[in-house]
């Protein structure tokens, strides 16, 4: 991890806007629909839990980014399986350099399957982070759709009350308003570096080979998710689960032509299921 000024900015923003929507979500707008006198309605708490499981695995999957080992490239002898042809070196870490290796100029130090370095958690996205970067962005997208969703479903509420005073409320709206613009914006764009972090997978690449028109040697889809998020499908979804160290022996070549999984027809489903998931969530607790 590198600490910087852009860096801590970013880091700020992220958790002042997760710390405001908190509030608006839990002790504004779901006490005003689901709470009675002094309790919660059962739909209230199922809202409730829903919420604070994926806030706390986004900021699980946020400081497991932040603080872990992005995959700094050991000092180590070169082993005899390298060709001479492929063998490189570092001159600013002065120590062999895999070919899936580059030297982060933030870092100063050498990134196995380094991808970019990313301001929003301070550190590399490499062999060891990348599977946290993207659970981090999978559970923010879901975050922040739920937290648009509520706020909707809030406005449909208030247009169907009929005591409802929005002079008395204005506070509130405005608030909603300022965290629902956020909440577009994140879903949007952690969207788009969700597809993009899942096709270079899909192609067994990182963001620097894919610039450089480069692939690594792949055996199957299903083995290049294993590589990135563990070995055990049942632990792809934790983000403290341990990334076994990668091969630095892996070679990259040209890329000529890749057979691209078709992605968008996933996303597609992706996007209808979890507008159905939460409609079915809505209606569910509507009725208790």
């Amino acid at each position: 991890m590198k600490i910087t000024a852009i860096g801590l900015c970013c880091v700020g923003l992220i958790y002042s806007l997760l710390s405001l929507a908190e509030y608006t979500i839990i002790f504004q707008l779901i006490p005003i629909w689901y709470q009675v006198g002094n309790h919660y309605t059962k739909g209230g708490v199922i809202w409730i839990l829903i919420y604070h499981c994926f806030i706390t695995l986004t900021i699980t999957s946020h400081l497991r980014s932040m603080f872990s080992n992005p995959g700094y490239t050991p000092t180590m002898q070169v082993p005899d399986s390298v060709p001479l042809e492929h063998l490189s070196y570092c001159d600013n870490c002065q120590q062999w350099k895999p070919q899936r290796t580059h030297h982060c100029h933030i870092c100063k130090k050498c990134v196995h399957k380094m991808n970019h370095h990313c301001p929003w958690i301070c550190n590399c996205i490499g062999a060891k982070t990348q599977k946290s970067f993207i659970l981090l962005l999978a559970y923010s997208f879901i975050l922040n759709g739920i937290t648009l969703f509520i706020i909707l479903s809030s406005i449909c509420f208030a247009m169907q009350a009929q005591n409802y005073n929005l002079d008395e409320n204005l506070f509130i709206i405005l608030l909603s308003a300022f965290i629902s613009l956020f909440a577009s914006l994140y879903l949007v764009f952690s969207g788009f570096l969700l597809y993009d972090q899942l096709l270079i997978i899909i192609n067994n690449q990182t963001e620097i080979e894919k610039r450089n028109n480069k692939i690594a040697i792949t055996t199957s889809i299903y083995e290049n998710f294993k590589t990135v998020l563990g070995s055990h499908i049942t632990s792809w979804w934790n983000p403290l689960t341990e990334i076994p160290d990668p091969d630095y022996t892996e070679e990259i070549v040209t890329q000529i032509k890749v057979e691209k999984f078709q992605i968008k027809r996933i996303w597609i489903v992706l996007g209808i299921s979890f507008v159905l998931i939460f409609s079915l969530f809505a209606t569910i607790i509507n009725m208790i």
